[in-house]
């Protein structure tokens, strides 16, 4: 077991299963985000598949005092000693400070006085139609990236995808220097599409939002629709893996349809980028590239 106290280069597809029994959870995205923006973490990370199978993470004023709001270990790795571990290297970083809070069932009580901490009494407000961690609905605008924005672009790739290659269907691409547009809100982004034009074909390449189910994604294939027919392109398609269950579906709800299977395609890209993780999303592993594509209408207007 490897154990990080940071969430730098951690991806989404390493925090499937957490949340266990919560009605509606954070999804991996928001999971990530409550990491990166947290004041202290500590993961544990299994060194066999690259999965992150336990978390905790503390908010703290930074000068008096911090409060631990989660800690989880997933259920096959329970028992363990994992979470013990987990608190006891978080509470190494937050040792300058006076108080350490949490809140705790009672049974679970005697698991953190084992740890130092002593039991005490607390008050608490829920609002559990803000459990997911949904912000509410975004207003954004759609534009093109611009040179000035390819460093910020790169940094999103980096903090999404852990590098900023990619390999698919045995193409090494740097989407940043790729021609995309970007979804903001002011000046914060919430979303990036690049893509990449061959003949009468535009890939979508990636395709990522930090706030899913508010249309973002759907803007920005839109964009790209508009963008390939103006380029003369009868075809707009993409490759996502067969792990990938949440992208076909979103996919083919936008009109998309399965088109090739490539199989071990993700295997043979390993050999060029041999960090692509061995499994997937809800534990499948990843061995195949899937292939989905729109059929373009001719552009009303000539293409010059």
């Amino acid at each position: 077991m490897h154990y990080l106290t940071s969430a730098e280069g951690i991806t989404p597809d390493q925090l499937h299963g957490f949340f266990v029994g919560w009605p509606n959870p954070p999804s991996p995205e928001t999971h990530l985000a409550i990491l990166r923006r947290s004041a202290a973490v500590a993961l544990a990370v299994d060194e066999a598949n690259g999965q992150v199978v336990g978390f905790i993470n503390a908010l703290s004023d930074g000068v008096l005092s911090a409060f631990i709001p989660l800690l989880e270990v997933l259920p096959d790795y329970q028992g363990r000693g994992i979470g013990s571990e987990l608190v006891q290297r978080l509470l190494a970083q937050l040792e300058d400070l006076y108080a350490v809070d949490l809140l705790c069932d009672a049974e679970v009580q005697p698991f953190y006085a084992r740890l130092g901490m002593q039991p005490a009494q607390g008050m608490m407000l829920r609002r559990y139609a803000r459990q997911a961690g949904d912000k509410p609905p975004a207003s954004f605008k759609v534009h093109p990236l611009t040179p000035a924005q390819r460093p910020l672009a790169a940094d999103w790739l980096v903090q999404r995808w852990g590098s900023e290659r990619m390999v698919v269907h045995g193409q090494v691409y740097r989407p940043a220097d790729l021609p995309g547009f970007a979804a903001v809100d002011g000046d914060q982004w919430l979303g990036l599409l690049t893509y990449h034009v061959a003949g009468d074909a535009c890939e979508i390449v990636t395709l990522d939002t930090d706030r899913p189910n508010q249309g973002i994604g759907t803007a920005l294939i839109e964009a790209a629709r508009q963008a390939a027919q103006q380029a003369g392109c009868r075809r707009l398609w993409l490759i996502t893996t067969n792990d990938n269950t949440a992208a076909l579906r979103f996919y083919q709800q936008r009109g998309f349809t399965l088109a090739a299977v490539h199989r071990d395609a993700v295997t043979r890209a390993r050999q060029i980028k041999p960090e692509i993780p061995q499994i997937g999303n809800d534990g499948i592993p990843m061995r195949d590239e899937i292939e989905l594509e729109l059929t373009l209408a001719p552009p009303l207007w000539p293409v010059s």
